[in-house]
């Protein structure tokens, strides 16, 4: 059984103060990417109880609807969460858009008495779920994540106020468009449902890196009338839980600003784009992400850097590290 689980895994020195010398972690990585998963071997040499998951290739095909499942290890993972008053439930659903094998983990908190929903419990406290990230601290969620509520560690698929580059080459032979816009349709279709339980202001939603400045800096061209963008970035709802890192915010506040997922509803983001109100989900994000890699191109650092992570993490498998 597990007490911990670390939901990707950058730096593992800022995971020390989560985590004791005898706990015993599994390390649920969102896709397979250097700058998520360079820490790994340090974490296998430090815990002998440390058990990684590594996402499963996903065939790039078109998916209609998001399915949200439990692995084995996910469930033995949710009982180990869950205590006398509160249960937790960890399931995955395979979000192929920023890579081929990127997946999003889901965590969602009940009462054991679903009348007490939405009350703060602090007798019985939770494990611990980390998430980590190379260029920040840990975001973490243990007991603070209140009842009725639940958090989305994205990766890299979904930031605050953005969304991840599309890594993928194939193409949907029924569009002709990226696959990942397709899938990344699904997504917003989903986050943007208003069945979704729990609903947006009790979800909270943590991305592997922190671009929020960037994001809002390129939001305010598409939208410069949306006020929401002009709020103070850091400011998070507290009915929700406590956390360590602007990284999270409600997923309400994302329907407010994430011009990725305010594409479904909002024709004045639309016209700024160019594409034409009736055009589907897919057409409008392809041509939005298009914009967002204009906007913000790939830099010479983050090559050089991402190359630096790759031969750290072969010099610490080789031992030199």
């Amino acid at each position: 059984m597990y007490d911990s689980v670390i939901v990707d895994c950058g730096d593992t020195a800022a995971l020390s103060p989560f985590l004791d010398a005898e706990c015993k972690p599994l390390v649920f990585l969102t896709h397979g990417h250097l700058d998520h998963m360079s820490g790994v071997p340090t974490l296998q040499r430090t815990y002998k109880h440390c058990t990684v998951r590594t996402p499963p290739q996903q065939p790039s095909t078109t998916a209609a609807q998001l399915r949200w499942t439990s692995s084995q290890t996910l469930a033995e993972a949710s009982r180990s969460l869950s205590c006398a008053c509160m249960t937790v439930s960890l399931t995955a659903a395979a979000v192929p858009a920023h890579t081929s094998d990127s997946v999003i983990l889901r965590m969602v908190v009940r009462h054991t008495d679903a009348r007490q929903d939405n009350l703060k419990v602090e007798e019985e406290p939770l494990g611990c779920l980390v998430s980590s990230s190379p260029d920040g601290p840990p975001a973490a969620v243990s007991q603070s994540l209140h009842a009725g509520c639940a958090a989305l560690f994205t990766g890299d698929t979904l930031f605050a106020c953005g969304a991840g580059r599309f890594f993928t080459s194939t193409v949907d032979s029924e569009t002709g468009l990226p696959a990942a816009a397709t899938h990344l349709a699904c997504l917003v279709s989903h986050l943007t449902s208003p069945s979704l339980d729990p609903p947006p202001a009790r979800t909270l939603v943590l991305g592997g890196h922190e671009y929020g400045a960037a994001n809002r800096a390129f939001a305010r061209t598409l939208e410069p009338t949306n006020e929401q963008l002009r709020d103070n970035p850091d400011a998070v709802d507290r009915d929700v839980g406590s956390w360590y890192s602007v990284r999270g915010a409600t997923l309400a506040r994302e329907l407010d600003t994430n011009p990725f997922l305010r594409l479904a509803a909002s024709p004045s983001l639309r016209a700024s784009l160019n594409v034409h109100a009736d055009a589907t989900l897919p057409v409008a994000l392809a041509a939005l992400r298009t914009a967002k890699d204009s906007h913000s191109p790939l830099t010479l650092s983050f090559v050089l850097s991402y190359l630096w992570l790759g031969l750290k993490m072969k010099a610490i498998s080789w031992g030199f590290l």
